[in-house]
């Protein structure tokens, strides 16, 4: 972005397109200045969804490029939501897994090059992901999971409600706990994995069937669809995991600090 035009505008249009979303009721406020543009409130509504997003864009350089962004999404499909940030995939490659509407809040900071690619391990996000009646799609995890407990249906399996917050720092990704309902299980799960696909869950087994309580690990890498699957203890407790799943001030924090550190360095280039 030149460093010598300042600019504002005030954006409407009643229909806009954005690959194939169809996107009604457009606004936002554009601001421009010192190699820094900054989207304000940019709102629209859409058959998939509504959305507003916050954004800065600083260019200290042309190799020195920076993006910070509050996302808020309501009522979007899954799909649709991958399909406008592919980099989800690498956050929360789960998702790939559930079909659904859901809500999504992402903060995320991100270094990217001149190409817009996005530069993964510079990457720093908090995540929450709502949603209900959602269902599990078949995949190896699932299948696995399915044929272990002994799943009534082991095609396709309905999650009653979900929340979950995901956070990625330093080129990890944390899922904090949460619980989801299937079949006739009550599930507590916790675990993290990183840019190179590799993970490691545990899935704590709270109510079931069975008279007893039990806990499940997974290992390996998302790529080489390997899994290691090891049964154990229980490590989450229902009251533990219900109390609060928010994201830690420290991970918010640092978070908005990158958000103040891309916008400075545009400002201050110039």
């Amino acid at each position: 972005i030149p460093k010598n035009i300042v600019m504002d505008i005030d954006l409407r249009n009643d229909t806009t397109y954005y690959s194939d979303f169809v996107l009604h009721n457009l606004h936002s406020s554009i601001g421009m200045k010192n190699g820094v543009l900054n989207l304000h409130d940019l709102s629209a509504k859409s058959n998939d969804g509504d959305m507003r997003l916050d954004l800065v864009y600083a260019t200290a350089s042309s190799n020195n490029i920076g993006i910070g962004m509050l996302l808020d999404m309501h009522n979007i499909k899954v799909n649709r939501f991958i399909n406008l940030m592919p980099e989800i995939d690498s956050i929360m490659p789960m998702l790939k897994g559930v079909d659904g509407v859901i809500n999504a809040r992402l903060a995320a900071t991100t270094r990217v090059d001149s190409l817009m690619n996005v530069i993964m391990p510079t990457t720093t996000a908090a995540l929450n992901i709502s949603g209900k009646n959602l269902v599990l799609l078949d995949n190896e995890t699932f299948r696995e999971i399915a044929k272990m407990l002994r799943f009534k249906n082991r095609e396709k399996n309905m999650i009653d409600s979900l929340s979950v917050e995901v956070t990625a720092y330093d080129a990890q990704i944390d899922v904090y706990p949460f619980i989801i309902s299937m079949d006739r299980y009550k599930l507590g799960v916790v675990g993290w994995n990183d840019f190179d696909t590799n993970y490691k869950y545990h899935i704590s087994v709270l109510d079931s069937p069975l008279f007893f309580k039990f806990g499940i690990n997974l290992s390996g890498n998302i790529m080489e669809d390997k899994m290691k699957f090891r049964l154990g203890k229980a490590k989450l407790r229902e009251n533990e995991v219900a109390r609060t799943t928010a994201i830690t001030d420290t991970t918010r924090y640092n978070i908005y600090s990158r958000m103040g550190e891309i916008f400075r360095a545009g400002a201050e280039a110039g």
